[in-house]
């Protein structure tokens, strides 16, 4: 009898961390990798670090079970640039991604700090680690997000990590600068 309730709890411990979910504290383990599977653009909608980006967009390319390329593009002073980018998911840290930038000496850590129930935003703690340890937030949308009502959560999560409101990456016009791909 042990061993069927044993079998029981494990069975049932196995489909919860397979789902993401906890129900009996009724929390959300948070996973980057479901954030990012999506054929939709994904724009900072804000960010906490200085930066003279605007519209700064990801773009799916391809996705395994360990890694994601995407190409990263924005304007910088009137020229849109694209960089491809390799982000490794972390096997034990499911809300992990280390960001792969060639050339750079330095590393960059992207972890889901919060979520949407729909997946349509989230809150990223983003971890640089060169000669110190510097950590800025962004508020990340995907594109059919936008203009939904979805977003308030994660804007009311990004302003407990950014008391002034950090600096506002996209505004519409960023929809013409960028080609949106149709879902």
């Amino acid at each position: 009898m042990a061993i069927k309730v044993l079998f029981v709890h494990l069975l049932a411990s196995y489909f919860t961390v397979l789902e993401c979910k906890l129900p009996v504290l009724n929390l959300r383990v948070l996973s980057i990798q479901k954030f990012l599977w999506t054929e939709e653009q994904i724009w900072t909608f804000n960010t906490t670090k200085p930066s003279s980006n605007l519209c700064q967009v990801d773009e799916l390319r391809n996705m395994k079970k360990t890694s994601i390329y995407f190409m990263r593009c924005f304007h910088l002073n009137l020229r849109k640039i694209c960089k491809k980018i390799l982000g490794k998911f972390s096997r034990f840290r499911t809300q992990r991604m280390e960001v792969d930038m060639t050339g750079r000496n330095f590393t960059v850590y992207e972890d889901i700090l919060y979520t949407s129930k729909t997946l349509g935003c989230a809150v990223i703690m983003v971890t640089t680690k060169h000669l110190k340890k510097t950590i800025t937030y962004d508020l990340r949308v995907r594109n059919s997000s936008l203009a939904e009502r979805d977003i308030s959560g994660c804007r009311k999560m990004f302003s407990k990590y950014e008391k002034r409101g950090g600096q506002v990456l996209y505004t519409a016009a960023c929809q013409r600068m960028f080609k949106v791909r149709k879902v």
